[in-house]
């Protein structure tokens, strides 16, 4: 079994997680907007790329588009609310249940934003509502930001991707808290992060508790020899136990 364990640990390779940073920041690229729509936002008008599909009824249409209207009014992108009505519309869901969806996604972002303030990114946004509709709290979300250092490498988007990912898949929300946090603990690169995701999905897929795989798998990868993006962490630096 060890043996095993040994295996399946070398083929979680710094390539698979390079072929993960597409997947983690599709999400987070909704809200990235050219700078023609950046101009447009700050105007307040509707981003040149926005469009509802036709289909949707004028009803719902009005709904959606009040509750862009209002997020753009508070510097809030709304990219991702055209395109989740659109997802609404290829999967053949009611208006109704669009209208709910986006409602629903306009919160998470109105709340991330709150959480993480005016300086974060559409990419940061994005991943944080992903991470409050996952099941992060809000609480959870501000002590997060407050931790990470505002530099060029200080961005969220990735480790808040890959939380909302890890609940998903069934990691409790405390457990994968406290995996992302010990690697913001220790600054590492974006890719740590992915490796995180990929070692603990394949772990799950071969039957281990998804807690267990967290743990196993944040160990791991913060005992690596070759761990990127490492920088000195100060001695008063809170840190949370891994579960």
């Amino acid at each position: 079994m060890q043996q095993f364990r040994t295996h399946r640990a070398r083929v979680v390779t710094r390539r698979d997680a390079a072929a993960l940073i597409a997947a983690a920041f599709i999400a987070a690229a909704l809200a990235i907007s050219s700078p023609l729509a950046a101009r447009a936002q700050q105007s307040g008008s509707q981003s040149p790329h926005a469009q509802l599909p036709e289909s949707i009824a004028p009803a719902a249409r009005s709904i959606i588009e009040l509750l862009a209207d209002s997020l753009r009014a508070d510097g809030i992108p709304d990219s991702p609310l055209y395109s989740k009505a659109a997802e609404g519309v290829l999967k053949q869901a009611s208006d109704e249940r669009i209208v709910r969806a986006v409602r629903s996604l306009a919160g998470e972002l109105r709340a991330a934003h709150t959480a993480l303030g005016t300086g974060a990114d559409p990419a940061e946004l994005v991943a944080g509502a992903s991470a409050l509709h996952a099941g992060l709290t809000a609480r959870e979300l501000r002590r997060m930001h407050a931790r990470q250092p505002r530099d060029a490498a200080g961005s969220l988007a990735v480790p808040l991707t890959v939380l909302a990912d890890l609940i998903t898949r069934g990691v409790p929300a405390d457990a994968a808290t406290a995996s992302v946090d010990a690697l913001l603990d220790r600054h590492v690169a974006d890719r740590e992060f992915l490796q995180l995701r990929v070692g603990i999905e394949r772990d799950i897929s071969a039957g281990d508790a998804p807690g267990s795989a967290a743990q196993e798998w944040t160990r791991r990868i913060l005992a690596d020899p070759e761990l990127t993006g490492r920088r000195d962490v100060p001695r008063d630096s809170p840190r949370r136990r891994i579960p």
